[in-house]
């Protein structure tokens, strides 16, 4: 076994803790907006297809074929963004 009772350190957990926190501070910002440019396309995407798939709800209360619910049309709009992105 290693004596670790001589050791001592030139910062205490303190120190570590603010350290840690100025590191999240200063990479956090950059993390969050590498985040942006993935997820931002997407929902616009699928914001599209969203007021699209609602577009063809009116034209299905039109025609009396039926009605689609709002899930449905969310399910739609996923689908398509997922069949345009080859996932």
């Amino acid at each position: 076994m290693i004596d670790w009772t001589g050791l001592s350190l030139p910062f205490s957990v303190n120190d570590l803790i603010s350290s840690g926190n100025g590191l999240i501070g200063l990479v956090g910002s950059f993390v969050l907006l590498g985040l942006a440019f993935v997820f931002v396309p997407m929902v616009i995407e699928l914001l599209r297809e969203y007021a699209f798939t609602g577009k063809e709800n009116e034209a299905f209360k039109r025609s009396g074929r039926g009605e689609w619910d709002r899930k449905k049309r969310i399910n739609v709009a996923f689908d398509r963004v997922k069949s345009r992105k080859g996932h």
